[in-house]
């Protein structure tokens, strides 16, 4: 399907008492990327997704044969080092490509993240 883009799909997830909703909450990052060939990574994307109450989760979606797509979610600290992860990853596509990524699907770390502080280690 090279050229046919893996969009967001519509998807809610239970755990616990929570319910993880993707028509309710806000993509902040993804490695969604046209790099000239295909919008996945390997027949793969990851979403991102923050809720409306401040909870993230990332949603894994899957084109591949035997491999399902899923909802996870995530805490705090995961959620950034996985923004970090789409982060790096679009910017070396952007980079081999040398066009920049959509805003659609993006949104800078401190609206992402908001009240967080990176420190040094």
């Amino acid at each position: 399907m090279s050229g046919v883009r893996m969009r967001p799909r519509k998807q809610k997830a239970v755990f616990g008492v929570l319910v993880y909703d993707t028509d309710k909450s806000t993509i902040v990052a993804t490695d969604s990327y046209f790099d000239g060939k295909n919008w996945e990574r390997n027949g793969r994307n990851t979403f991102l997704y923050k809720t409306p109450n401040g909870r993230y989760f990332k949603q894994f979606l899957s084109r591949r044969e035997n491999e399902n797509s899923y909802i996870q979610p995530l805490e705090l600290e995961e959620a950034i080092t996985l923004y970090f992860q789409l982060d790096e990853e679009v910017r070396e596509l952007e980079d081999k490509v040398g066009k920049p990524r959509e805003k659609e699907n993006w949104v800078s770390f401190e609206k992402a993240f908001p009240n967080t502080q990176l420190q040094d280690a």
